[in-house]
């Protein structure tokens, strides 16, 4: 997160004149450091959950919740030298404490009266670290954007860089989301108080077989992958030579990481940064695509029409268990919507996980299934559509939309997540 000053307290008088004549916008972390402009770095997790890179590192297994503390700390303390490396004082970074790879499951799953979730290596339910933002956090959805939303209250920043919606690595899409949520939470005071709305400049970091070629490449530029070239507008900031090579020394500071992953790690080491997001979907009557999807109004209903081929051309209902045995049918496709609206905690809303087979559909709200006879799903030729109420969703301002996209006419994909923006003065009857 980077805030730019208003009064020039923080920035100095040549710093100012640095700004002005700052042709681009986005600028690096080492730009805001140089021209001394405030700034803050959060960590969602500690990062204590890569037991391949622990091994490596260790040279033997790291077992035991307490091991995987440890090595939580000696993340954290890499992160430090990394951070301290690009300029940025102890006093500008905070660690929230979170699990590490769980963070999907918590967005998913653990809101409101649902259990905390347990950290996958660490077997924790709250906060473990004593030097963490809110030690002592439970592990659930409503606390991280608690934590998320007080220090964006605090620090009021005007440009955040964060993980991009459709990374590879679950944690890194959820923090993308989370983050979106305590936004909305705040809008209002946001357009009172604050110097100015703040701009998300989402990153990439996971993408299948990107970026290209593996290992470190100095002289090349970091460009989009092909598959998302066209669907994102991409912005790149480029870097000066120093920049370059001290980014390079940064990345190194993450000693357990970087001997086991050079190869890849190294290969964002280039001449730029690169920053891009979806734009929002402006929904009403009118279809809108969403990669390889549509959406549109159709009365009181949601309508989603995903490219899928692979599902067999029967009728499909929504299904109620019965007390008959059978073997569950095998999933065709899944997809999540989660609505959102200003007037209801986030945590109370609904939370869909719809999952298809050859002829049932079924519908989940936070791990518990629903009977949801009012979800209607059809096939349409080499398309599945699906209508959800509007009330199901108890929404009429937000919706997400989880899916697994086709990237290509090849089988490769990408789990990614769009938002929906619904048009009030066309829902409200």
């Amino acid at each position: 997160m980077r805030r730019k000053s208003k009064g020039g307290s923080e920035l100095s008088d040549e710093g100012v004149k640095k700004w002005k004549n700052l042709g681009c916008p986005y600028f690096s972390l080492q730009k805001a450091v140089a021209l001394n402009l405030p700034l803050k770095v959060v960590f969602l997790t500690y990062g204590d959950d890569n037991e391949w890179s622990f091994l490596v590192y260790r040279k033997f297994p790291v077992l035991g919740p307490q091991a995987i503390k440890k090595m939580g700390l000696l993340r954290e303390k890499e992160a430090r030298l990394a951070t301290a490396e690009l300029g940025v004082r102890p006093d500008q970074i905070v660690f929230l404490g979170y699990p590490d790879h769980s963070l999907e499951s918590i967005w998913n799953e653990h809101w409101g009266n649902r259990p905390p979730a347990v950290g996958s290596l660490s077997r924790a339910r709250q906060v473990p670290y004593p030097d963490a933002f809110r030690p002592g956090a439970p592990y659930k959805g409503e606390e991280i954007v608690e934590d998320l939303r007080s220090i964006l209250q605090e620090f009021k920043p005007t440009k955040i860089f964060l993980s991009h919606p459709a990374d590879n690595h679950p944690d890194h899409r959820s923090l993308y989301l989370f983050t979106r949520v305590a936004l909305w939470d705040i809008e209002d005071e946001i357009t009172q108080s604050w110097p100015q709305s703040p701009q998300l400049f989402p990153y990439l970091v996971h993408f299948s077989g990107w970026p290209k070629p593996k290992g470190l490449h100095q002289s090349l530029r970091l460009e989009p992958p092909a598959a998302m070239s066209r669907s994102i507008h991409w912005v790149s900031e480029p870097l000066e030579a120093k920049e370059i090579a001290t980014k390079l020394e940064a990345l190194k500071k993450h000693k357990s990481q970087h001997e086991s992953a050079a190869p890849f790690l190294n290969a964002f080491i280039r001449q730029n940064e690169l920053f891009g997001d979806f734009p929002e979907l402006e929904v009403s009557e009118i279809s809108q695509s969403a990669g390889a999807s549509s959406v549109w109004l159709e009365a009181d209903k949601l309508v989603i029409s995903f490219y899928a081929p692979y599902v067999p051309p029967a009728e499909i209902n929504i299904g109620v268990d019965t007390n008959e045995v059978r073997t569950e049918d095998e999933v065709h496709f899944s997809f999540r919507l989660f609505g959102y609206r200003k007037d209801v905690p986030f945590a109370k809303m609904p939370k869909l996980w719809i999952r298809v087979s050859e002829r049932r559909a079924k519908v989940y709200d936070r791990g518990m299934k629903l009977n949801q006879a009012s979800i209607k799903v059809r096939r349409n030729k080499s398309n599945l559509d699906v209508a959800v109420p509007l009330d199901v969703l108890a929404s009429q301002q937000k919706v997400f939309l989880g899916t697994k996209t086709p990237l290509s006419t090849r089988e490769a994909s990408c789990f990614c997540w769009r938002i929906i923006s619904l048009n009030a003065k066309i829902i409200k009857r």
